[in-house]
């Protein structure tokens, strides 16, 4: 065995260099390993230097001590950083990333025109930062070229605990018959479809109409299913009178 001190060779003559309490080194001491852990060491440690003209990716290395003096570290290629492009890169994170300053990350929107079916997007958060979103594959889409949305069931909120000023439609006959069913083709792609005139059922039921900030009406179409039962009920209250 043989120990240097600044290139000085110390012991190097088969003693068993177990024996050797202290070395005082004013250079450097090199041998193919050393044990212990290093506590008493002085003016050792790893060499820091600023590098940002490196553009490649450098592992980041981690260790489970909690305290003490760290004597082993751990790499994974997953857990990266590039000090040229100062990213980090690791397969995923954790936390809600409530904390995090000075980041422009997330979705990229894209306005979209094309005849592809979209799995919509949902989640269960409330409020904060959307963590993690879900799909339901094929069964919940959007296509931006007809402007279909679809899903097995569509169903609107109907239970009497959430309404007040509850009454019987009236004159329901009299408002479908100012109604006129038309058929028609939309301007955006061409496909024919029926349906009423925004404008023609706000002058009779203004209330199942909505008018967006740039004037453009919508038509709440379920809103007119109690209007149409009702109508039926009084047509047959004609027809037995």
């Amino acid at each position: 065995m043989a120990i240097k001190v600044s290139g000085t060779t110390v012991i190097d003559d088969g003693r068993n260099a177990n024996n050797i309490v202290n070395i005082t080194a004013s250079g450097s001491v090199t041998a193919a390993s050393f044990s212990g852990d290093g506590s008493n060491l002085t003016n050792a440690g790893s060499t820091v230097a600023s590098q940002t003209s490196l553009n490649r990716e450098l592992f980041v290395p981690f260790t489970g001590i909690a305290s003490g003096t760290m004597v082993s570290a751990n790499v994974n290629s997953f857990f990266t950083f590039n000090p040229h492009t100062g990213r980090l890169s690791a397969n995923s994170y954790a936390g809600d990333g409530s904390a995090l300053t000075g980041i422009s990350a997330g979705a990229t929107v894209t306005d979209k025109s094309d005849a592809v079916n979209y799995n919509i997007v949902f989640t269960n958060e409330t409020s904060g930062t959307q963590a993690l979103a879900g799909i339901d594959n094929g069964a919940f889409t959007f296509n931006p070229s007809t402007g279909v949305c679809s899903a097995p069931i569509f169903t609107a909120t109907s239970d009497e605990r959430a309404k007040e000023n509850i009454e019987t439609i009236s004159d329901a006959l009299s408002k479908v018959s100012a109604l006129n069913g038309v058929d028609f083709t939309w301007k955006k792609n061409g496909d024919a479809s029926s349906g009423l005139i925004a404008q023609q059922v706000e002058e009779v039921m203004p209330h199942v109409v909505v008018t967006d900030g740039e004037g453009m009406k919508s038509v709440n179409y379920g809103a007119l299913v109690g209007v149409l039962v009702q109508a039926i009920k009084e047509l047959n209250d004609k027809l037995e009178s």
